[in-house]
């Protein structure tokens, strides 16, 4: 498929090289300083008792933290990846985006329910939990789920249809012919 050139493309395409670029940064940033993942909201530890609670952190959930910027870090190279070498697959990165961040607040704040800081003395509740996280996230889930429902990127179809009927007509026996759609022969 073809990228379109319409607003709705570079907005779709600026937003996920926004996001990438943005949880990379955040990760690597932890990476080097782990304390970083102990720091959450309004009640949350902070400076050297940050490095404290992060020393005292059992391994295997050091481990669990330093996997998941591994995560991070492949998801963000698939979406490089395919907004470079897959040019029209932005709409689809924001389909699986939207996904990703209205999952993400399911699996995490529920399996986080009930046990946020239960055996610290750190005074960070659940409420101040979603609330430091929730309103970074949920937006990223309309803003992706509007990127990619939105009737914008009629563009990229059209485009697309005009590059494989353009195909057909200077080589029919190469061009595979179930690109061509009921939509494109229409146009």
């Amino acid at each position: 498929m073809v990228r379109g050139w319409g607003m709705a493309a570079k907005v779709r395409v600026f937003m996920l090289g926004f996001v990438a670029v943005m949880l990379s940064v955040m990760q690597a940033c932890a990476l080097f300083s782990p304390a970083m993942y102990v720091i959450m909201g309004k009640g949350g530890s902070k400076g050297s008792e940050a490095t404290r609670v992060w020393e005292e952190t059992p391994t295997p959930s050091k481990i669990a933290c330093l996997q998941q910027a591994i995560w991070v870090w492949g998801l963000t190279i698939a979406m490089f990846t395919m907004l470079i070498f897959d040019t029209g697959s932005d709409r689809a990165l924001c389909i699986g985006m939207a996904i990703i961040m209205l999952w993400w607040q399911l699996v995490w704040y529920l399996g986080c329910f009930g046990h946020a800081d239960v055996d610290g003395n750190s005074t960070v509740t659940q409420s101040a939990l979603l609330s430091a996280e929730a309103p970074f996230e949920f937006p990223l889930f309309l803003v992706f789920g509007f990127l990619s429902v939105v009737d914008w990127g009629k563009e990229e179809r059209e485009r697309a249809c005009a590059c494989v009927r353009s195909c057909v007509r200077a080589c029919p026996g190469v061009c595979v012919k179930g690109l061509l759609t009921a939509e494109c022969l229409r146009a």
